[in-house]
């Protein structure tokens, strides 16, 4: 595709029909979540619970990283999570892990958004799959960092008003789909290979450990090996 200068030293060249904005001027809304003093156990089918910061560490969502609200609260119904919500981190005691953030494809009822989770609501003309796609990719995340308030051995906080002047490359809406569509390919293939190098691993592990076995309970002759080695 034909390219223009971004305007932005750090993203360079985008294709000339993109737009390159601030955030604030595709998201309609930022929630934020609440936080009471819960159980430690996860919530049990049909009841409610409250998110942890580490539920979309890794641009993944974890449904099963919440905490058991305790019956005598009412649970605020306005924060219960939803299929299409995109979440994403606010603090943290790793800066690597704010700023994470996950497009929720499916959840079970009764979950709440806690207050270390923001939910990102998105204007129309962007795909939250797409967004959730940018915030995990390098030069987002070179802006989080930079944005993170804290110091070091504290909870670490990303302020809404940072996130909001973060800049994205922003294609038409048809191109955002093509764009996460590739990448859940990419990602399945990776780790495809990725399980595949895992069972060959622990499979020439095994077989290390029955040769050694082997070798110690006198099944295979080393004497002869070893003085061959020897006159080597």
């Amino acid at each position: 595709a034909p390219m223009k200068d971004s305007g932005v030293e750090w993203l360079g060249e985008v294709p000339e029909h993109w737009e390159v904005c601030s955030m604030r001027r595709v998201l309609l809304k930022i929630e934020q979540g609440w936080s009471p003093e819960c159980l430690a156990s996860p919530a049990e089918e049909g009841e409610w619970g409250v998110v942890k910061a580490g539920c979309v560490n890794g641009g993944a969502f974890n449904q099963l990283d919440n905490k058991t609200l305790p019956h005598h609260l009412e649970p605020p119904v306005e924060y219960e999570i939803q299929a299409g919500d995109l979440l994403m981190s606010r603090a943290s005691g790793s800066p690597d892990l704010i700023g994470s953030a996950a497009f929720i494809e499916h959840v079970r009822p009764k979950l709440l958004l806690s207050d270390k989770t923001f939910r990102l609501r998105t204007a129309q003309r962007v795909d939250p799959r797409y967004l959730a796609d940018v915030l995990g990719s390098t030069p987002l995340r070179q802006q989080i960092r930079r944005s993170i308030s804290g110091a070091v051995g504290l909870a670490n906080n990303l302020p809404q008003s940072e996130i909001k002047d973060f800049i994205i490359p922003l294609p038409p809406a048809k191109e955002q789909q093509e764009i996460h569509k590739l990448l859940v390919r990419e990602k399945e293939h990776l780790n495809t290979l990725l399980n595949e190098s895992e069972s060959l691993i622990n499979l020439l592990q095994e077989r290390r450990s029955a040769l050694i076995s082997a070798a110690v309970i006198g099944q295979i002759e080393v004497s002869g090996l070893v003085s061959e080695a020897a006159a080597a």
